[in-house]
């Protein structure tokens, strides 16, 4: 019996199949669905309720940076041109390709309805994931699911990094895929130059310079070393001129940006104010954020560039707290457990992270059954776990810093996925192995 990791053999040749491909235009409506409820809720109901809900469209001053890069080509604080490193520069130069394209006339709505495009195109990559793995009955449910998924749509309003990230952590996904059953060298260059997007956007995909390589020599052996190779190559060619700016800036080694020190004394210490407010980040976080920048006020001298006084109190919080963590790794252990929930349901209001928690729970345990039987069909040199592998990765990563559920929205499309081919009740094509080339990169 052949084993179910085994590539199978190829398909006589003939022209390669897309989700829209033989009269199938269901990419089309999932895209136009996702696109119009998407579009409406930026255009009609966020301008209407932003308030009553507190829900400012910049809270993180992406939207400064951004110009910063249209007008002066400078990572910086808009009109400050003093550079930052402590943020990473994909979503603001995202942002400047926006305002070079519609100006300053029509921002922000250029940025609310580009974000809805993005939140358009992971719908169809849902689909096409969905299909890859379990066929398409699976992938279709799973892409109106995302096309209708509050949390998903909710970001396409604001200025935060969530829809691009989806976007592309879902492309990423369906790359890894592909790649961890065959295909040749220009997959795995694609699947490298996704993966370099992705860290000059969060810094905690990093270790899938590494992660995703190791995945694809459990999942095909030596024989994948060579594209392996070539997949962390493509990825270190995206990342290194910004490593080098960084370099250029404070003579030190930067990867992509600073800032987990930081992140670090502020979320420790919302992390303890929990009890007071409980399940309502949004006081203790603007508190605890309001004493930090009163505490470091003064501590670089006049005349220090910003990237310099960001790289030594990011450095200070990071001896500071493993340290603390050393004398005390008991509240280590707990704050990582109680991130394991908080990533998740917890929210700046305590209704909001209840409503999050009705929402996520039984996605989550959903999605992590069609996991779980997925990796015990196919195995562990599957597709599959190559994913379990990726998904949890990106979710651990998040667990000693700081974790809030705006950051599991980047999963959601994947949990859809696994989640609707538990109902749906088949294992797909192959348990989870490939139906045909309905891909979208061809290796």
């Amino acid at each position: 019996m052949t084993p179910s990791w085994e590539i199978p053999a190829p398909s006589p040749p003939g022209p390669p199949a897309s989700p829209s491909a033989a009269g199938d235009r269901t990419a089309w409506w999932i895209g136009a669905v996702a696109l119009a409820g998407s579009l409406f809720f930026c255009l009609v109901v966020y301008p209407a309720a932003h308030q009553s809900v507190g829900a400012r469209i910049d809270p993180d001053q992406w939207a400064t940076m951004g110009m910063s890069l249209w007008k002066n080509g400078v990572l910086a604080y808009y009109p400050g041109t003093d550079p930052t490193i402590y943020r990473a520069p994909a979503y603001p130069a995202f942002l400047s390709l926006v305002l070079s394209l519609g100006g300053e006339r029509l921002w922000p709505v250029s940025v609310q309805v580009a974000q809805c495009g993005l939140f358009a195109g992971t719908c169809v990559l849902t689909l096409a994931l969905g299909r890859e793995l379990f066929g398409r009955r699976v992938g279709t449910a799973a892409a109106a699911a995302a096309a209708v998924h509050p949390l998903l749509i909710w970001y396409t309003s604001r200025f935060w990094v969530e829809s691009l990230a989806a976007f592309l952590f879902t492309l990423l996904l369906y790359a890894a895929a592909r790649c961890a059953r065959g295909g040749g060298p220009a997959l795995h260059a694609a699947a490298g130059l996704v993966l370099g997007a992705c860290i000059l956007l969060k810094s905690v995909f990093l270790p899938f310079l590494a992660l995703i390589p190791a995945g694809l020599l459990l999942a095909r052996g030596r024989g994948a070393v060579g594209r392996a190779l070539l997949l962390a190559v493509a990825a270190g060619c995206v990342v290194a001129p910004w490593t080098a700016r960084n370099l250029r800036l404070t003579g030190a080694f930067v990867p992509v940006h600073v800032g987990a020190g930081i992140n670090l004394e502020i979320a420790d210490c919302t992390v303890r104010a929990f009890p007071r407010e409980p399940f309502a980040y949004g006081p203790a976080f603007l508190q605890c954020k309001d004493e930090f920048t009163a505490r470091h006020a003064g501590d670089s001298a006049p005349g220090t560039a910003l990237s310099e006084h960001e790289l030594a109190l990011d450095r200070a919080g990071m001896r500071k707290y493993l340290d603390a963590y050393a004398r005390d790794p008991g509240f280590l252990l707990y704050k990582m457990g109680f991130n394991a929930v908080m990533f998740w349901v917890l929210s700046d209001t305590l209704v909001k992270s209840l409503g999050l928690a009705l929402l996520q729970v039984p996605l989550v345990l959903l999605g992590g059954a069609g996991l779980a039987r997925a990796v015990r069909r196919c195995g562990w040199r599957s597709a599959s776990a190559m994913l379990l592998f990726l998904i949890l990765g990106f979710y651990l990563l998040h667990l000693p810093i700081n974790a809030v559920a705006r950051y599991s929205a980047v999963l959601l499309p994947v949990l859809l996925v696994f989640g609707a081919s538990v109902l749906a009740r088949e294992p797909g094509p192959g348990a989870g192995q490939p139906a045909g080339r309905t891909a979208l990169f061809h290796g």
